[in-house]
């Protein structure tokens, strides 16, 4: 079946709105803590950070997605794709 997440992924990716806030994607908390250095950052610490994006707050979670990415592959490349399961 189809969740949350791939519906909303599915909303994101067709109808492309600038000032959407993608709730239920984790690699937008994993890119937002690797950013802002922060340990786990809570839903409603998301939302507070997002607000300042306004309005385009899904553009921000796009490139926070981007660099989340960047960084696992950055961890991979130095130690292995051991050190990704380790983090």
């Amino acid at each position: 079946g189809v969740g949350s997440w791939a519906a909303g992924y599915i909303y994101y990716r067709g109808a492309a709105p600038a000032d959407g806030l993608p709730l239920a994607e984790p690699r937008i908390l994993h890119g937002l803590a690797s950013a802002y250095r922060l340990r786990s950052p809570s839903m409603q610490t998301y939302q507070r950070i997002a607000s300042g994006w306004r309005p385009f707050r899904a553009w921000v979670c796009l490139l926070l997605m981007r660099h989340f990415s960047r960084s696992v592959a950055e961890l991979k490349a130095e130690h292995g794709p051991e050190a990704v399961l380790s983090a």
